[in-house]
């Protein structure tokens, strides 16, 4: 992303795992084991965090406008389903070159192996990798159904996406207009969360029909899996500013009990 060079658009949607590169904090909405479902999702996003990481970006030259998404992270593999939180272990998956997934997963016991989603189909085919995890979206346009037998749907990652103006842009507006654009932004945030998310329903059929064993993983594995990762996130604290931190903190354990 260029900003503040005179060539960042005027407006763009970013990936909160991209926008990391400018603003850290928002590496935290995807960290592994940490948001389970779409409630704790919406509540992050939409309170007291959410709204101090899109105010965060003044300081980069750029407005943080309305969270948008896309979706929940799955789990796809050749070897069997993942039913328990030991089917990690030792599991040789791919996972995305973030420094976030490679820790958790080897804290979870598996082995990641980072590669670029253009290379992911292609070490499947091979099995130089067994498994991997992403959006339902990624795993249709990708065709991973090809070279993938079984998807667990364990909402272990969040994706969120973040609607940005550039503050060069932002400027030039009344603040009439700047209250239209952000009012309409949000709404229009809303409107394709819901979107995504009956949208996820479609295409866990499709991935069915076309083949796939689908099963959803029991909670109480998953909770395993959470408990296993945490330590991660002790780790990592000090690499982030120690206010965003500890809002983070609390307002996670806030949204925890959501189901």
């Amino acid at each position: 992303m260029q900003v503040g060079d005179g060539r960042t658009p005027e407006l763009m949607l970013q990936a909160t795992i991209g926008l990391a590169d400018v603003e850290r904090g928002f590496g935290l909405i995807d960290l592994p084991f940490t948001i389970s479902n779409e409630k704790q999702a919406s509540a992050l996003l939409d309170g007291p965090f959410g709204a101090t990481l899109l105010d965060r970006l003044a300081s980069r030259d750029l407005i943080g406008l309305a969270w948008w998404e896309n979706g929940f992270r799955q789990m796809t593999t050749s070897t069997g389903p993942i039913l328990h939180a030991d089917n990690f272990i030792g599991l040789k998956i791919r996972v995305i070159p973030s420094p976030l997934f490679v820790e958790s997963f080897k804290e979870i016991g598996a082995n990641p192996i980072p590669l670029p989603f253009s290379e992911l189909h292609a070490a499947l085919k091979s099995k130089s990798v067994a498994a991997q995890d992403n959006f339902y979206s990624q795993i249709v346009t990708g065709k991973l159904y090809e070279v993938q037998t079984y998807l667990s749907v364990t909402n272990h990652s969040y994706g969120a996406m973040t609607l940005i103006a550039s503050k060069r842009f932002w400027d030039t507006l009344s603040p009439a207009d700047q209250a239209l654009l952000r009012d309409a932004a949000q709404e229009a945030g809303q409107y394709q969360r819901r979107l995504i998310r009956d949208e996820e329903s479609r295409m866990r059929a499709d991935l069915e029909s076309k083949g796939m064993r689908i099963n959803d993983m029991d909670l109480a594995e998953l909770k395993k899996l959470s408990e296993r990762a945490r330590p991660v996130l002790a780790r990592i604290a000090s690499d982030y500013d120690a206010s965003l931190i500890n809002l983070y903190k609390v307002e996670l354990d806030k949204i925890r009990t959501l189901r």
